[in-house]
């Protein structure tokens, strides 16, 4: 049993150090010297640090486009997890611009244009993904072939989209009222 209590401790020990880290990251003075891709890259590390799940990630990658006539789309970062499926990460920097629109409606606050437009961003990659299918199954694998552990087989079987999208300093102010 004592091994097990070792474990929990680390585990604390490893949240707290993320949770330091992010404070000190979301800190208004710090954002400022920030670029979007710097951002991306610390979170990303965090995230496989919190979702042991992800044992692998793509950076930058371009899927066709089905829905428009754009030809291709680029996703920020494609986590794989341990049984090969997918999952897509879309990460604002975060900035001043507030999450939630100003007023209220019936009551309800609602997200603010950006947050919608990166909720149907991310809806759109999901879509194209799966629009794929196996095609887009095997291209994918052909192209990461070398980053994907022990020959794991790529799987687009309902991915997530999760997104990370900065902050807003109005949030708190709000709740303290």
């Amino acid at each position: 049993m004592a091994d097990l209590n070792e474990f929990i401790s680390n585990d604390i020990q490893k949240y707290e150090a993320v949770a330091r880290t992010l404070k000190n990251m979301l800190e208004p003075k710090n954002i400022k010297g920030y670029t979007e891709n710097w951002w991306q890259k610390q979170i990303i590390h965090i995230l496989l640090l919190i979702f042991p799940q992800y044992i692998a990630y793509f950076e930058k990658v371009k899927i066709k486009d089905h829905l428009s006539s754009k030809g291709k789309r680029e996703i920020d970062i494609i986590l794989i997890n341990a049984t090969g499926n997918l999952d897509i990460i879309e990460i604002k920097r975060p900035e001043d611009k507030p999450i939630l629109a100003k007023g209220k409606y019936r009551d309800n606050h609602v997200p603010a244009r950006e947050l919608i437009g990166t909720i149907m961003q991310v809806e759109k990659y999901v879509i194209n993904l799966i629009k794929q299918g196996k095609a887009g199954e095997d291209d994918l694998q052909k192209k990461y072939s070398n980053n994907i552990p022990g020959g794991l087989k790529l799987q687009i079987n309902s991915p997530k989209g999760i997104i990370i999208f900065g902050r807003d300093a109005d949030l708190t102010k709000d709740s303290e009222k």
